[in-house]
C-alpha cells in the first residue's frame, strides 16, 4: 500500500469472500482503513476500497457479524488527552471499487472518556452472542494505557454506545496493557496482556479470575485463544518464542515453539484446523503444527524446501512442529500483524510495517496431511 501501518483484521459476515482491513499510521494525518480481497481468479489480493481516517490507527477490527461496521483505537495528532477511539459505518460495505480516496467513513459511536494511548479494541464473539440478534448492535472492549472498558452499541438509527463496566488498569497492576481477546467459550471472560503476563478478567464484575505470571523472559506481547479447545491459550514475547498453556494449569507451557529469532509481535489459532501463525520483527511469518501433544515425538529432522515467496517449508515434523516459515529473515522489515481469512482456512495475511500485505497459503502437503 506505500504507507505505514501496524494493524490488520479479516472481515467476517462477507460470505464466502476473503477481506481484510488495514489501518494506516502516517505520524501528520491523512490516514485510511483500506479494504483489500482476494481475486482468486488471478489469485492476487486487490484493492476493495480505500476510506479517509485522519488520526493515526493503532488498532481496528470489523464486526463480526456486520461488514459495514468497524471500530478503530487511534491517538492524537498532538500533544493532548484527546485519545480516541470510535464505530464507523463503511460505505458500501467496503467495496465502492469506483470510489476515490477521499471517501470517509461515517461516525456511528465514539468510545468517549478514553484516559490514556489506544491500545486496542476487541468485538465480542462466541458464547453470550446471539446468532439471531440484530447485525447492528454488539458488545465490545476498549483497552487504553489506563482502563479497561466494556461497551454495549446499539447502531440502529437511534444509535446509542454506552459504557456497562469499567475498570483502572493501574488499581489491579495492570497498568500499559499492549493487547487483549475474548474467551469464545465464556460469556464475560477476556484476557489483558500486559509486560510480565496475562491476566483475565470477569468483565460484569471487573475480577481477575486467572493469571499467566511472566510466561515469557521478556515481555509478553500478545495472546489468542484457540476456538477448538476451551482450555488452551497461546502467547508470545520479546524473547523471540511462541507458547501453548493450558488454563487448568497456567504454571507452566504446554509447548514451546521457537524460531523466531526476534521478538513475536502476533500470534493467532486457525478457526478450524489445528495450526496457529505467528509474525515477528525478524521479518517472517512462521506456520506452526498446533499439536503440542505429538510435538515431543515428532522427527527431529530439518529437510526444507523453497516456497514461491521466497520462504521454507519443512518436509516433517520438528520438535516445535514448525510447518513453513514466509519471507526472510530481515531486521529491516517488521512483521506486525496476521490475520487468518474469515473465509477460507488455509490462507491467511501478514503486514509489515511498510503496509506491504502478503496473502499467504498453508502448504499443500499439510493440507492433505490434515485433510487425509
Amino acid at each position: 500500500m506505500g504507507e505505514r501501518a501496524r494493524c490488520v483484521a479479516a472481515v467476517a459476515g462477507d460470505g464466502d469472500q476473503t477481506v481484510f482491513a488495514v489501518g494506516t499510521q502516517r505520524l501528520k494525518g491523512n490516514n485510511s482503513v483500506h479494504f483489500i480481497e482476494h481475486d482468486r481468479s488471478r489469485n492476487a489480493l486487490v484493492k476493495r476500497g480505500s476510506y479517509k481516517h485522519h488520526p493515526e490507527i493503532w488498532d481496528l477490527q470489523p464486526s463480526p457479524t456486520d461488514a459495514t461496521l468497524i471500530a478503530t483505537m487511534y491517538n492524537p495528532l498532538s500533544v493532548t488527552p484527546d485519545y480516541g477511539g470510535a464505530v464507523w459505518r463503511v460505505p458500501g460495505g467496503g467495496d465502492d471499487q469506483n470510489e476515490s480516496k477521499d471517501g470517509s467513513l461515517e461516525s456511528v459511536a465514539s468510545f468517549n472518556g478514553l484516559t490514556g494511548a489506544a491500545r486496542c479494541v476487541r468485538w465480542k464473539v462466541g458464547v453470550g452472542c446471539d446468532p439471531n440478534g440484530p447485525s447492528t448492535s454488539g458488545t465490545l472492549v476498549t483497552l487504553d494505557e489506563n482502563s479497561l472498558k466494556l461497551w454495549e452499541l446499539d447502531a440502529s438509527p437511534s444509535t446509542t454506545m454506552a459504557v456497562t463496566s469499567s475498570s483502572n488498569l493501574e488499581s489491579v497492576d495492570c497498568k500499559s496493557p499492549t493487547s487483549g481477546a475474548w474467551d469464545p467459550h465464556a460469556r464475560d471472560l477476556f484476557a489483558v496482556v500486559v509486560g510480565d503476563g496475562v491476566s483475565i478478567f470477569a468483565l460484569r464484575s471487573m475480577t481477575r479470575s486467572t493469571s499467566l505470571i511472566r510466561p515469557h523472559k521478556q515481555n509478553t506481547l500478545n495472546v489468542s485463544y484457540d476456538g477448538k479447545n476451551q482450555h488452551k491459550v497461546v502467547t508470545c514475547g520479546g524473547d523471540g518464542f511462541v507458547k501453548v498453556f493450558d488454563l487448568r494449569n497456567p504454571k507452566s507451557a504446554l509447548a514451546t515453539k521457537s524460531g523466531h529469532e526476534h521478538a513475536v509481535f502476533h500470534v493467532e489459532c486457525n478457526p478450524v484446523y489445528d495450526l496457529l501463525v505467528s509474525c515477528s520483527a525478524d521479518g517472517t511469518c512462521k506456520l506452526w503444527r498446533d499439536d503440542f501433544l505429538g510435538a515431543e515425538s515428532d522427527a527431529k529432522t530439518n529437510t526444507k524446501r523453497t516456497l514461491s515467496n521466497g520462504g521454507s517449508e519443512n518436509n516433517s515434523n520438528s520438535v516445535n512442529s514448525l510447518v513453513a516459515t514466509y519471507g526472510e529473515s530481515s531486521r529491516l522489515n517488521t512483521v506486525y500483524g496476521v490475520a487468518w481469512s474469515k473465509a477460507d482456512p488455509w490462507s491467511f495475511v501478514q503486514l509489515r510495517d511498510d503496509g506491504e500485505v502478503t496473502l499467504n497459503t498453508v502448504p499443500r502437503a499439510e493440507k492433505y496431511r490434515i485433510l487425509l
